[in-house]
């Protein structure tokens, strides 16, 4: 049998990156979605992302300051349970959302 071929050089390594770490952040999504926020919203414009997502971010900070296991339930606008999540997972998710909104606001996504 014949060698394979592969033309992968240059492109991003996944396989370094345990999924374990990134299941609370699909959570978030999941809970987000469900709450009503729809597909890849957190990726549209805002008027002050940063500012919107660092508070976020410290609120759900504040809230596991003392559990770093504190669970955040979440409810859609007329107050239906959607489910639940970490709060550092959440706040993990805000910290992106800053990353991404900067990198797109600069240019350089």
């Amino acid at each position: 049998m014949s060698e394979g071929q592969k033309f992968d050089e240059g492109k991003q390594d996944w396989y370094l990156l345990p999924l374990e770490l990134i299941q609370p952040l699909a959570e978030v999504m999941i809970v987000g979605e469900k709450k009503g926020y729809g597909n890849f919203s957190c990726l549209g414009n805002f008027d002050n992302a940063d500012r919107r997502f660092f508070n976020s971010s410290m609120r759900h900070k504040a809230a596991s300051q003392r559990d770093p296991l504190a669970i955040n339930k979440e409810y859609d606008k007329d107050g239906n349970y959607v489910g639940e999540c970490y709060h550092l997972a959440c706040d993990a998710f805000g910290a992106l959302m800053r990353l991404y909104h900067a990198k797109k606001e600069r240019g350089l996504l």
